[in-house]
């Protein structure tokens, strides 16, 4: 071998090596950006609501924002991942408005919760169950009376929980069928290609991060504690498994026969603050006046 041909060879030996720690850093970076605290959402409640905080059994303080008369039916509004209570400001006002006591509140490591974790709904139940004790300390009647309106993140965590099957009705936007799928689907609309095999790394991360392997949290399976119990699932029209089924189908699906369906084909931003979606707003409105 020639000292060129060695020199190559050292070179392209160097390459593969800061290439392979560049894939980790990567890798790692994101999976810790996924399910780290993420603090940036508007968490300013509605001028008003008064300022509650709700204590969980794993002693995680949250940041709530509360209308409530005790007297009417209640409505619980919880945010998606990577946002806060805040983007809910002009919906519970309007809510309010139209005769329900609300409560919003921002999730452990979002808003003004604690918490240095977060997890698309796994570690949220807990939260979830927090936020039960919390309406039935101040309500006659447990869950009777209770519509919890979920956003993404914020339906999955309730599907989680044991209790939700007790609530009035429940209203589930953008909610994600299962949680591998959906990470799947934020990598290729990312990096323009499958989680696997080029994410596997970051999805490993993600798995000992959550403690639980991704294909076993699966929303679409939990909707089944739903049955009998009126839903209404809202989903943008873009929102497609593998298989290029509408998820909202698949989770009206699983929800049961009283589930009903929305199909939203604009800006999900809009959907998220339901302020200005005047359409879905009202279809949210008549479907919680008709079931709770």
């Amino acid at each position: 071998m020639t000292e060129r041909h060695r020199t190559l060879g050292q070179k392209f030996t160097r390459y593969v090596v800061y290439l392979s720690l560049l894939y980790v850093f990567v890798s790692v970076g994101a999976a810790w950006v996924l399910t780290t605290s993420w603090p940036f959402g508007s968490a300013r409640g509605p001028r008003t609501f008064d300022a509650v905080e709700i204590e969980t059994s794993d002693g995680v303080t949250l940041q709530g924002y509360s209308f409530a008369t005790f007297q009417r039916p209640l409505i619980v509004l919880a945010h998606d991942y990577h946002s806060a209570s805040g983007e809910f400001q002009g919906f519970a006002t309007y809510l309010s408005r139209n005769g329900y006591d609300v409560l919003l509140f921002d999730f452990r490591g979002h808003g003004k919760s604690g918490s240095s974790v977060v997890s698309r709904g796994v570690f949220e139940v807990e939260d979830v169950a927090a936020v039960f004790r919390y309406i039935r300390s101040g309500r006659t009647g447990g869950l009777a009376g209770v519509a919890w309106i979920g956003v993404g993140s914020g339906a999955a965590a309730m599907t989680f929980h044991d209790e939700a099957a007790e609530l009035s009705c429940s209203v589930l936007i953008n909610c994600y069928d299962d949680l591998e799928g959906q990470l799947g689907r934020d990598f290729e609309d990312t990096v323009h290609t499958g989680l696997y095999p080029v994410g596997s790394l970051m999805a490993s991360v993600v798995e000992w991060r959550l403690g639980s392997p991704l294909r076993t949290i699966r929303p679409v399976d939990e909707l089944k504690k739903l049955e009998g119990r009126p839903v209404l699932i809202v989903q943008n029209e873009g929102d497609r498994n593998a298989a290029g089924q509408n998820i909202g189908e698949v989770l009206a699906e699983a929800a049961g026969p009283y589930a009903q369906l929305v199909i939203h084909a604009d800006d999900p931003a809009l959907l998220e603050g339901l302020a200005e979606d005047i359409g879905t707003r009202q279809a949210i409105l008549d479907f919680i006046d008709d079931n709770l």
